[in-house]
């Protein structure tokens, strides 16, 4: 892409992302992706009209992506709105992570101030509730709680010990990321199962499709390769 192609679309501004579809400013690429987000929701008729999604956003680049597409695709303006109802989960992982409880917090309710602002319903939880799991059927104690405010308190500082003690054992980094995930995953679906939602959108790319499906075959688990990956959109 040279630096003076204009747009393919418009063909005004100056050209500003490079894609297999020909080069885009930003504004034409931003309505680009938002039409093949919802193509893909609409090909795969996998959700239907009404039902309850639960979105997983961590706060970062990906999800953040995603939350606004689900917001553009759910607003007044949209052309074609998108007729599911999202329900937004973030987990909190810092607990697997070196940060003080204040810089964690903090973190905290700075993602949950941009999640809360989309308009969505916001549940919350954290890792360490992956471990909790058996102990909250016994004692009917949920692994989440509903967002009003960004200042949800902090596990209790002997759960996130015992997550990072589990952790710790784990010497190599790819099982300790993929067990992470495991937690996430198992969580998430908890969570889900608990608030009737049958469909969980997470916010993936090539890059991170491309993994999953390479440890898949690498670890011998290659039967597994399509519940990793879910639904994706090729385009």
């Amino acid at each position: 892409m040279s630096s003076n192609d204009n747009c393919v679309k418009c063909n005004q501004s100056i050209a500003s992302v490079s894609h297999l579809h020909g080069a885009f400013c930003k504004n034409c690429f931003q309505v680009f992706v938002i039409h093949k987000f919802r193509a893909a929701i609409g090909r795969t008729k996998l959700i239907t009209n009404g039902e309850d999604v639960l979105v997983a956003c961590s706060g970062g680049d990906n999800s953040s992506a995603l939350l606004h597409l689900i917001q553009h695709g759910k607003s007044e303006s949209a052309h074609r709105k998108l007729r599911f109802i999202p329900q937004v989960l973030y987990v909190d992982e810092y607990g697997a992570l070196e940060v003080s409880s204040e810089d964690r917090m903090a973190k905290r309710a700075e993602i949950l101030q941009v999640l809360i602002a989309a308009g969505f319903p916001v549940y919350v939880s954290s890792l360490e509730q992956a471990l909790n799991q058996k102990r909250s059927e016994t004692t009917a104690r949920s692994v989440f709680v509903k967002a009003i405010t960004s200042n949800i308190p902090l596990p209790p500082n002997v759960e996130t010990s015992e997550l990072k003690s589990i952790l710790s054992r784990i010497s190599s980094l790819t099982s300790l990321e993929d067990f992470i995930k495991q937690l996430r995953c198992q969580l998430i679906v908890t969570i889900a199962t608990e608030l009737g939602i049958s469909k969980v959108l997470t916010a993936e790319n090539c890059t991170k499709l491309a993994i999953q499906v390479l440890s898949c075959v690498a670890q011998g688990r290659g039967s597994q390769i399509s519940q990793s990956t879910g639904f994706s959109d090729s385009t």
